[in-house]
């Protein structure tokens, strides 16, 4: 399986519910960095995860990511372009989001909203 397939997979275990399977696909001490300002700066690890999909869904109520864009920059890093589609009261488009994923031993490791090596 591909970088760009584990991260599929793993948001569209996300936009069904399977947390389990979208937790089996996350290292167990990866590190989230949100662009947008949540209740932390970072999240950590396994219940970090599930944290920081919990503040998204109060911030923006019930959503799953559609994605248009995943580019292997090299061996684990992925450029993801995508959008929020928000769940209440039908299906409408949200906020885009572009984001740096590293992917270690087949499990997203790391998330930034800004390249590590300042690439783009």
């Amino acid at each position: 399986m591909s970088n760009s397939d584990i991260i599929r997979a793993f948001f569209l275990a996300h936009g069904e519910g399977r947390l389990e399977d979208m937790l089996a696909l996350v290292h167990p001490s990866v590190l989230w960095q949100p662009e947008t300002p949540l209740r932390r700066d970072f999240y950590s690890g396994h219940e970090g995860t599930l944290a920081l999909f919990q503040d998204m869904r109060d911030a923006l109520g019930p959503f799953s990511c559609q994605l248009v864009s995943l580019v292997e920059l090299d061996a684990s890093t992925v450029h993801v372009v995508g959008w929020q589609k928000l769940l209440e009261g039908g299906e409408e488009r949200g906020p885009q989001f572009e984001t740096w994923i590293t992917v270690q031993d087949g499990r997203l490791a790391a998330q930034s909203s800004t390249p590590a090596d300042g690439r783009s």
